[in-house]
């Protein structure tokens, strides 16, 4: 993972940041500065955090899944995904909950005099934030919370039914979608049609969303016939 180390662990909101100065965590605007790209690239980039997460080293800050949010967003372009698409995802996972943004604590090395008295502060300090606006992805840490790791295996669960329903011989019927496939495949239907509206290709959004042409059609064709069942 190169310079993307980042250590394990949940965070409980009850406690005390074990990062942020006297164990508060500030309001930290995380907006990013690029333009938003189309969603579907937003999406497919949110959906490559939790495996980066769960794949970094864990040897780090007592065992907290955490990492400055420029270098997850670094990590993101390394897979492929853009940086706008990067760091709207990041954003969006902050926004939704499923990661958390603390302030970066860093060291600052002690001038002593002769006979061993420090000279300089307290050592132990943290990156500034800006009064207002948005603070740089260099500036603050994201913490995976465990709500991103419930996501994570929602999100599997979902592409093993999916990928059931896919291989059962339509004769047979099928079992009835699960609240959470509808909602995905919702989802996916929404952002496609941006996408198409955007002048993005059929084949090439099935590609970024991990299936075929064909298969984005039979779920297409899905959603469109739940909708008409639901009017």
């Amino acid at each position: 993972m190169g310079d993307f180390q980042i250590a394990a662990s949940g965070t409980d909101a009850r406690r005390p940041c074990p990062t942020c100065p006297d164990g508060k965590c500030p309001t930290i605007n995380t907006t990013p500065s690029e333009s938003q790209p189309p969603p579907h690239l937003v999406e497919k980039a949110k959906q490559a955090i939790p495996e980066l997460f769960s794949r970094v080293r864990r040897d780090y800050t007592q065992g907290r899944y955490e990492c400055v949010a420029l270098d997850l967003a670094n990590a993101l372009c390394r897979k492929g995904h853009s940086p706008p698409a990067a760091t709207h995802a990041i954003h969006q996972l902050i926004v939704e909950g499923k990661l958390s943004a603390h302030m970066v604590p860093t060291d600052l090395p002690s001038v002593y005099d002769e006979y061993g008295n420090r000279l300089t502060g307290d050592p132990h300090t943290w990156i500034g934030l800006p009064k207002s606006g948005p603070v740089p992805f260099n500036a603050f840490l994201v913490r995976a919370e465990e709500s991103l790791w419930v996501w994570w295996r929602e999100m599997g669960e979902t592409q093993n039914e999916e990928e059931s329903e896919d291989e059962e011989p339509r004769g047979l019927g099928r079992p009835k979608a699960s609240y959470e496939t509808v909602q995905k495949e919702s989802r996916i239907a929404a952002n496609w049609e941006q996408a198409r509206d955007s002048g993005v290709r059929k084949s090439k959004f099935a590609e970024e969303n991990g299936t075929t042409e064909d298969k984005l059609d039979n779920l297409l064709d899905r959603v469109a016939k739940r909708k008409r069942a639901s009017d």
